[in-house]
């Protein structure tokens, strides 16, 4: 019994032991490794290994002091890698304690879409997207309808387009294709199948009982928003009132840009767009127009002054000419064209150009004749020596969305009676040469002519 005890007290010592043994082994470990992990630098580069890039220079990151670094087998100095033409490097990076190596590949492409041009206008497209560098990694697609002015995002796998993905819902699209290694390619443009739009707009717009005009109420003395009185002026403005008192419903003016006009047409933010655009082969080929109401045509318009010195293209092509006007119209685009030695300043106030010619801030404006007149009648200071020699000759006219066929109809005769009726004649007496004449009335359907004329009567 004595024997028996003795070996059980050696048995639980022994254990007690082995046990202290092993925890005190265990610990040792986990202590070494804490050390390893304490001591082990970081290296980093932004880039996984294996990963793409688009960009030329990389900035190396390291926690300890480096004692080269190698690039596909060359010494660099530095901690920023520079890297060359795209395709494939290796990366080698040494520290006091550490090395770290990368394959990497640059791609500097951005990727291609096929089967859509940017800004184009299409009734169904076959889009396909692909990558030869780094991979297609992601598609965004954003879509505007048409009709409802409803946004849709969604982000669609890159293998729907490998073969060609269809597209043929009427809207406003914008794809954006990422490659893996971050370059990105955008495009925009519009599916418009004529078919799908409204069959008959103008009983659309007597049912709704208003008509939403588009103006850039910026353009003297045809369409001008007035920030006092909070209302429209102009030429267009009061045939845009006279609309709407033929049709028995109420105004509504929907602000627009020059950049802007084709895309919010198409997209359906107003029933028309008036305020002195120029009828164009290319707005026609995206959009309806109706027929010419008013002539019109590029002239110069500049100091007083300075009358007799621009009477040519030649002479206003010249370096120290500076001529301003306001983006993404077509006096902007007839400068770029024309005057391409002159200064060109891109102004983003339309309304304020003239007075900055008059105060000397540039010398010449392109305009349209008709906002050329208007301001030399209210601006002793300005002249527009070619106004009776215009370099272009056209005609304004209305602005809608293709499928709107019913409301051109309408239009184009509307605009045939106010002409043989004398009534544009006087629109054009009272605002373009400032003829405070009476209009009286007409008889178009029984309608009167609107506030502004019997106000000035």
């Amino acid at each position: 019994m004595k024997i028996f005890k003795k070996v059980l007290v050696l048995l639980l010592v022994l254990s007690i032991t082995l046990n202290i043994a092993g925890i005190t082994k265990v610990s040792a470990a986990d202590s070494n490794d804490q050390d390893l992990l304490n001591n082990e630098e970081i290296i980093d580069i932004g880039i996984e290994n294996g990963g793409y890039t688009r960009k030329s220079k990389i900035k190396v990151k390291t926690s300890g002091k480096i004692k080269y670094i190698k690039v596909n087998g060359e010494k660099i100095t530095g901690k920023t890698i520079v890297l060359g033409e795209d395709g494939l490097y290796r990366i080698k990076i040494v520290t006091q304690n550490h090395k770290k190596t990368y394959k990497i590949t640059k791609d500097s492409k951005k990727p291609k879409i096929k089967g859509v041009k940017n800004d184009n206008t299409y009734k169904s497209v076959k889009i396909k997207c692909s990558d030869a560098g780094s991979g297609v990694a992601e598609i965004v697609m954003t879509m505007y309808g048409i009709k409802d002015n409803s946004m849709m995002v969604a982000e669609l796998p890159p293998e729907l387009f490998e073969k060609g993905y269809k597209i043929s819902k009427n809207g406003i699209y914008r794809l954006e294709v990422k490659d893996n290694a971050g370059n990105v390619k955008k495009v925009s443009f519009i599916i418009n199948d004529e078919e799908e739009q409204t069959a008959d707009k103008l009983a659309e717009i007597k049912n709704r009982g208003v008509i939403r005009i588009g103006s850039t109420g910026d353009y003297r003395p045809l369409s001008f928003y007035n920030a006092e009185t909070g209302s429209y002026e102009g030429f267009d403005t009061e045939m845009s009132y006279y609309l709407a008192q033929l049709l028995g419903v109420e105004v509504e003016f929907v602000p627009t840009t020059w950049p802007t006009l084709i895309e919010d047409t198409l997209a359906g933010k107003f029933d028309m767009a008036m305020c002195g655009i120029t009828i164009t082969d290319a707005r026609k080929e995206q959009a309806l127009m109706s027929i010419g109401y008013l002539e019109n045509g590029k002239t110069v318009l500049c100091r007083a002054e300075d009358a007799d010195k621009y009477t040519s293209l030649e002479a206003i092509n010249q370096k120290d000419v500076r001529v301003m006007e306001n983006p993404g119209g077509l006096n902007e685009k007839f400068a770029r064209e024309n005057l391409p030695n002159a200064t060109l300043i891109i102004h983003d106030v339309n309304e304020e150009i003239p007075g900055l010619v008059a105060a000397g801030e540039a010398d010449v404006m392109i305009t349209e004749i008709l906002e050329a007149g208007y301001y030399v009648s209210v601006d002793d200071r300005l002249a527009a020596p070619l106004i009776n020699q215009p370099f272009t000759s056209g005609q304004l006219g209305i602005l809608m969305p293709k499928g709107y066929d019913t409301l051109l109809e309408y239009i184009n005769n509307l605009i045939m009676q106010l002409e043989s009726s004398g009534y544009l004649k006087k629109l054009k007496d009272y605002y373009i040469f400032g003829i405070q004449n009476e209009l009286g009335n007409l008889d178009i359907d029984n309608c009167t002519t609107s506030r502004a004329f019997e106000d000035a009567a």
